[in-house]
């Protein structure tokens, strides 16, 4: 026995040796203040509580927290029925490696748990069911048990079962859970029957993990069709399925609804295939998330406007067999404003992501990703036929698109259509030939791009607007090799280009003859180049003129003009040019400084001085090589010679 035990409110016992009934051996008093109790490493404890045994009081009548870990020979938390106020304020239960439990109670005993709130169970391999039916009477009584049970968790357990076969029949025992977790639960191969699914009115959060013979999540039992009811789930907004490598479907035959759905993650499910089967013993039928939400009053008559989705995020990972995510176009009876965030990754038999009214009520999308999805050819399936209207699509607050391993994404939409994305901040492209045929694109601000070889290698025309808080890479464009036209667009507003000093113009070989066009609104940019002091113009061998059309340009603060390999740039301005601090223009590879006067004569001096070079150099090359092959022929003619001679040499 312990002693004074009337004031204790926490008790952990450790290694505690020969002890085989906590309460009659160490307080036959039951622990009248006790709110905690934690008991592990006991190969000899059997039982909690015995109230058969002589013990006069009720047991743990203010215990809060229980939890047992390692105890290899408890076969039974509590042996006999419980006393009115034993275990009266349990809130919260956690067994854990205690290897001959079979049951955590039976319902007789449950309903002296009314505060009972959270139970979880791990590594109990001979854990035969949760919640075990001990009499007849248990089934035909009314009484609630686990009224206030919230959370249920279960790790590494092999029962075959959750719930006793006869528990339908008062389910209202669980009518109150809010989350089921469900983890590495190995012999399971369904988690609720058909009946049972109507008790979990409350349930929010349900997750299943890693339960290697789990064929499905609902197991559809024999009932006539008056009986046959849908499976709904009214509260359920997080559905997590991970690693379950016999997972064929959600159910089969009923339709599900999931009206308050804001999460659905699916990952390494290899032979998921539809979430409802519609005959088990035909081939595979895909039917796909559309079926999650009310598809009967979907089909109504009655239904006039569009059913809206709550679901916020949508998370499908490996899931090899899947073909479709929505089994057809809901024509805009199901909208999904409410979508945030979309991944989709390694899901091989994919051919396209939505379908076209469901990516039309995308408003909130703020994040697309498609990773690792081999057949993939289309973001939006093209199933409007017979219209030759173009169709348009807005995403206004999609700030990131990643596409990376999409081999034969061709295309975003294979029908005419426009594409708009005002707040794309961030756009992964890589490892895929995408938009191949695109000849133009707009990019707005804040846009940084990340560009592989074979990217847009038709794209014609290309537009970046900013708002000058941004800079433009034109080192992006070197594998864009058709690029004819760049427009560079700063907001009017912009303060951030009113700041530039200097600025490099690098190998711009796309560009066909001039920088800025007489529609660019060159007067409004160039006036806020009032700072510019240092400006090099480099390797761009098809440009003409900085700008075309009488500008009158003004650089008040130029001091340095670098002109390198711009063999046809003879006239910087058509217009008035003033560029009061500028005394010479400077060629790197002359070795000197020009000036004659004005920028327009001295590049013309310059592109005369230049040519005479290079006519020397060619003259200097061409008698260099008559030499080289005067020597070569002259030592043909001695190798020809007497032999007399050779051997002489040698």
């Amino acid at each position: 026995m312990l002693g004074q035990t009337s004031g204790l409110e926490e008790l952990w016992l450790d290694e505690v040796q020969g002890v085989e009934n906590v309460v009659y051996e160490l307080d036959r008093e039951g622990f009248p203040s006790l709110k905690l109790l934690h008991i592990q490493n006991n190969p000899y404890l059997l039982c909690i509580n015995d109230s058969t045994e002589l013990v006069p009081r009720d047991a743990f009548p203010l215990l809060e927290s229980l939890s047992l870990s390692n105890l290899m020979n408890l076969e039974k938390i509590s042996c006999s029925q419980l006393r009115a106020e034993s275990f009266l304020r349990l809130r919260n239960l956690k067994v854990e490696s205690c290897e001959k439990l079979t049951h955590i109670f039976s319902f007789s005993i449950s309903r002296g748990l009314p505060q009972l709130q959270t139970i979880k169970v791990t590594a109990c391999k001979n854990m035969k069911v949760i919640f075990e039916v001990g009499r007849e009477d248990d089934i035909n009584n009314t009484e609630v048990a686990f009224p206030n049970l919230e959370t249920l968790k279960l790790s590494a357990i092999n029962s075959e079962t959750i719930w006793h076969n006869q528990l339908p029949a008062m389910s209202s025992c669980i009518q109150n859970l809010t989350r089921l977790i469900v983890h590495g639960c190995n012999n399971l191969k369904f988690l609720f029957s058909t009946s049972l699914v109507r008790s979990f009115v409350q349930l929010q959060h349900l997750e299943i993990r890693k339960c290697m013979d789990l064929e499905g999540i609902v197991f559809p039992e024999e009932m006539i069709e008056e009986e046959r009811k849908d499976i709904v789930f009214p509260q359920l907004n997080f559905l997590k399925m991970k690693d379950l490598a016999k997972l064929t479907r959600f159910c089969s035959g009923n339709c599900i609804e999931l009206p308050s759905l804001k999460q659905l993650r699916m990952a390494k499910c290899p032979e998921l295939k539809a979430f409802i089967l519609q005959n088990i013993n035909t081939d595979m039928t895909v039917v796909g998330i559309q079926s999650f939400f009310n598809e009967k009053e979907l089909n109504s008559e009655e239904t006039h406007s569009g059913a809206v989705s709550r679901l916020r995020e949508l998370h499908v990972f490996c899931l090899p067999k899947l073909t479709k995510i929505w089994n057809k176009d809901p024509r805009g009876k199901l909208i999904f404003p409410n979508l945030v965030l979309v991944r989709i990754f390694e899901c091989q038999r994919l051919k396209s992501i939505f379908p076209t009214s469901v990516a039309k009520s995308l408003l909130q999308l703020e994040t697309l990703s498609i990773k690792d999805c081999g057949s993939v050819e289309e973001i939006v399936a093209n199933d409007v036929r017979g219209n030759d209207a173009a169709t348009k699509f807005i995403f206004p607050s999609l700030t990131f698109l990643k596409l990376r391993d999409l081999p034969y994404l061709t295309t975003f939409y294979s029908g005419m259509h426009t594409l708009e994305c005002p707040e794309l901040r961030k756009l992964e492209v890589s490892d895929v030939e995408v938009f191949p045929n695109l000849e133009e694109l707009t990019l707005s601000k804040y846009i940084f791009t990340t560009w592989r070889q074979a990217q847009f290698h038709k794209l014609k025309i290309l537009h970046f607007i900013s708002d000058g808080s941004d800079f433009f890479q034109v080192g992006l464009l070197q594998n864009i090799h058709n690029l004819e036209k760049l427009v560079l667009k700063v907001e009017e507003h912009a303060e951030g280009i009113a700041q530039i000093k200097s600025l490099k113009l690098n190998k711009l070989w796309f560009i066909k003859e001039h920088l800025w066009n007489p529609d660019s609104k060159l007067d409004s940019f160039l006036q806020n180049l009032e700072f510019l002091e240092w400006l090099f113009l480099e390797s761009s061998g098809s440009i003409t003129s900085f700008c075309s059309g009488n500008y009158a340009i003004s650089f008040p603060s130029l001091e340095v003009l670098i002109v390198e390999n711009c063999p046809k740039l003879n006239t910087f301005s058509a217009g008035v040019l003033k560029t009061p601090r500028l005394r010479a223009v400077q060629n790197w590879k002359l070795d000197e400084d020009f000036w004659a006067g004005d920028v327009n004569t001295t590049l013309q001096h310059l592109n005369e001085k230049m040519a005479k070079r290079r006519m020397t150099e060619v003259e200097y090359e061409s008698e260099t090589s008559m030499s080289e092959e005067n020597e070569a022929e002259e030592e043909e003619e001695n190798v020809g010679g007497d032999p007399s001679t050779l051997a002489c040499k040698h």
